[in-house]
């Protein structure tokens, strides 16, 4: 299970930078870290360790960049509407004539 996604990487590398220069490097370092890894079980559980600290990092960006996303896509043309649909003294809040008393203070709930 582990090893997936040192093998994951590898197709990854394989697929994006296999026409550049450098993609015999970018390929091989992760065939490189899976091979030493099977062999080490302290490289492995480094290996591990990093790999977790990386997607958990990259876990907290993605979800805040998706949660900002759905906002401007969903939320905020909802306000736009139903700003231009409600008429302009509207503000949602209702107008109270009470004149307040001591006892009230007292009971404030």
């Amino acid at each position: 299970m582990k090893y997936r996604a040192t093998v994951g990487i590898s197709v990854w590398c394989m697929i994006l930078f296999l026409h550049t220069p450098i993609s015999i490097l970018i390929f091989l370092f992760p065939i490189i870290i899976f091979t030493v890894s099977l062999v080490f079980s302290r490289v492995r559980k480094r290996v591990n360790y990093i790999w977790d600290r990386i997607s958990n990092f990259v876990r907290s960006i993605l979800t805040s960049i998706l949660l900002a996303i759905a906002y401007f896509i969903l939320v905020t043309p909802i306000g736009f509407i139903r700003r231009h649909l409600t008429s302009k003294s509207y503000n949602g809040f209702s107008q109270r004539n009470y004149t307040y008393s001591k006892n009230d203070f007292h009971k404030p709930w």
